[in-house]
């Protein structure tokens, strides 16, 4: 119920209370006025006729009964409308203007009577004996010497008209009363209105408030009180509008920090459940490492309510996240995942698949400093470090293996020939294995040197336009002297109809195309036969080494271009080679703008595909720019 109604209710009320006491009082005040007068009249009158009874006697020379004296009496009763009463010294009823004396008991012992007989005069209101009605009564003791004795004349009149005359005064009092009570409950709802107006736009205010529209101002001069409570109320909305423009300004904040982490951040509740994650904790856990497995901005909800347990599945992270979150210190782990498989059965099942995070975990405090079960995970996928840091180990104990083969032979042959007498032919024989293990060595650094070139980002390979049949007739003159040894043949293939060729350091392209087509020989079987490529597509030029050799396993392939790698060290080493081929054929592939891709099947063979751009993004600027030159002159 509104204040209004409530105010208005409790002021009707209260002068509906008023307005009772008031007819209760007046009525009470009317009766006991009404009451005085009559009891006065009676008295007056009483003394009247006691002062002339004894002349009336005296006059008439009568006693009772005399007539003359009782048609006086009833004639005054009439006239005055009271009843007349005398009652002689014993208490008999010698006259009575209403009734007949012979049939009235004794007198003596009305309280009236009694009192005038003690004290002179008496008064008493009670219900008459004989008329069987509420009588007010008022008696004067009258001496008469003459007649020797005393009476008492005795007046009285009926309360029944005092009620008369009390209704009469109700039926005016009320319809004033009435008209009265309509006229201020009017006149207080008009005022009310004015009173709670200001609060009604106080409410109204605050209720847009409460829905969040903090614009509205509240303007209230009168009263003072309410005046106050407008402007706190218009200072509390100011105030909290800056709090929330900068909850959402910090909110923004936060977000963008968030979103340009590239760790990922988790918010975990006290049953370990996510509650808050950022789109690189999304990319790194439900993609995988990939790009298109879900939309970015529909990741995050899909982590949170999700168990830390469910998604790691490692229980040095649960044991950290429960040791932090009981106040025992940050904790940092580091965690191996296999995609959606956890267990024994992962490290065999997704061996070449894991990824590692470096995982750090503090607990957050209230504002009382206090730990409230919740703890931030933030994880860095340290999976590109962990292979690099195996690269390079990698390469150190493969570069020392390498060196420490041909200086084992070069430094035992050497000592032989220096400290024995060797005859012609073994010394021939010695000589030639010190140098092709020199050679070897010289090979291998060769090739280091050459992989160091290309990834020196400073210096930049001089380009030229090449043929592709030019490129490929190279190719396979380097490589012919092997494939004879293997009794193999070469197939070459060119597909460029505008016969452009592609923009490239023609050295560098050969030196990749040879490593593809030595490695196709020597992994191939005696008499098999390699394809090579060279197709125009578009801006695009694909180079292609085709074999039908042995393959590689599927786990390999993502690291088969890692210097050293050997996915068969044993038939490598044999087989002869750096380990560095596929390195270097990848690095031309960079330096050029273009990739290297492979496709491979246990068994069946291998194709490796060298893509290139037709054209140097510099020369493509150069064209363009040229473009919008003469077009402008024109």
């Amino acid at each position: 119920m509104k204040l209004r109604s409530r105010l208005l209710i409790l002021v009707i009320i209260a002068l509906c209370v008023t307005a009772a006491c008031c007819i209760f009082a007046a009525s009470r005040a009317f009766n006991a006025t009404l009451t005085a007068s009559t009891s006065t009249d009676l008295a007056a009158q009483c003394r009247h006729l006691a002062d002339e009874l004894p002349n009336l006697l005296l006059a008439y020379h009568q006693q009772w009964p005399a007539d003359q004296v009782d048609a006086y009496l009833d004639r005054y009763a009439v006239a005055s409308g009271v009843r007349i009463t005398v009652v002689d010294q014993n208490g008999t009823v010698r006259y009575d203007s209403e009734a007949d004396p012979a049939m009235m008991d004794n007198h003596m012992w009305r309280a009236e009577v009694r009192q005038a007989m003690a004290e002179g005069e008496g008064e008493s209101s009670r219900k008459s004996g004989t008329l069987e009605t509420t009588m007010i009564y008022h008696a004067i003791l009258v001496d008469i010497p003459r007649l020797g004795g005393r009476m008492v004349i005795r007046i009285g009149a009926p309360l029944s008209d005092i009620s008369i005359w009390q209704r009469q005064f109700m039926q005016l009092l009320l319809p004033l009363l009435i008209i009265l009570l309509a006229c201020v409950v009017t006149i207080t709802l008009l005022i009310i209105k004015h009173i709670t107006k200001p609060i009604d736009m106080l409410a109204a205010t605050a209720t847009r408030y409460a829905a969040g529209d903090l614009t509205p101002k509240t303007h209230i001069e009168t009263p003072q009180e309410l005046k106050q409570l407008s402007e706190t109320l218009n200072m509390m909305a100011q105030e909290l509008a800056m709090r929330i423009r900068q909850l959402e300004q910090d909110k923004r904040l936060y977000s963008s920090i968030l979103l340009s982490m590239t760790e990922g951040v988790l918010l975990v509740n006290r049953k370990q459940e996510i509650s808050l994650a950022n789109q690189a904790a999304v990319r790194m856990i439900l993609r995988n490492g990939s790009d298109d497995s879900v939309v970015l901005d529909d990741a995050p909800s899909q982590l949170i309510g999700k168990s830390i347990a469910q998604i790691f599945g490692d229980e040095e992270l649960t044991t950290a996240i429960e040791r932090t979150a009981n106040g025992k210190g940050p904790g940092q782990v580091t965690v191996v995942r296999y995609g959606h498989l956890h267990g024994q059965t992962a490290m065999l099942i997704g061996s070449g698949k894991e990824r590692t995070f470096q995982v750090s975990v503090a607990a957050i405090s209230d504002s009382q400093d206090k730990k409230n079960g919740e703890v931030v995970i933030t994880f860095t996928d340290i999976t590109d470090l962990k292979r690099l840091e195996q690269v390079r180990k990698d390469f150190v104990a493969n570069v020392s293996h390498e060196l420490k083969t041909p200086l084992t032979a070069i430094g035992g042959f050497s000592e032989i020939l220096a400290s024995e007498e060797v005859d012609d032919e073994d010394m021939k024989k010695f000589s030639k294995i010190i140098d092709r293990n020199a050679k070897q060595m010289q090979g291998i650094i060769n090739d280091l040197l050459l992989l160091a070139s290309l990834e020196n980002t400073n210096s930049t390979p001089t380009m030229s336009r090449c043929s592709l049949d030019a490129l490929l007739d190279e190719t396979i003159e380097n490589v012919q002297y092997k494939a004879r040894q293997k009794h193999m043949t070469l197939v070459k293939a060119v597909d460029d109809p505008t016969e452009t060729g592609v923009f490239a350091n023609h050295g560098l392209l050969v030196q990749a195309l040879v490593n593809l087509a030595v490695n196709a020989i020597t992994y191939s079987d005696e008499g098999a036969g390699v394809r090579l490529e060279a197709k125009a597509e578009g801006t695009l030029v694909k180079f292609s080494v085709i074999d039908h050799g042995c393959g590689i396993p599927e786990k390999c392939l993502d690291r088969i271009f890692e210097r050293f790698y050997r996915v068969d060290k044993a038939r490598s080493r044999s087989q002869g080679g750096t380990g560095l081929g596929l390195s270097i054929v990848k690095h031309v592939a960079v330096l050029h703008g273009g990739s290297v891709n492979v496709s491979s099947k246990e068994g069946e063979g291998s194709c490796f595909s060298i893509i290139l751009p037709r054209e140097d993004s510099r020369i493509q600027a150069l064209r363009k720019k040229s473009r919008e030159i003469y077009s402008d002159k024109n």
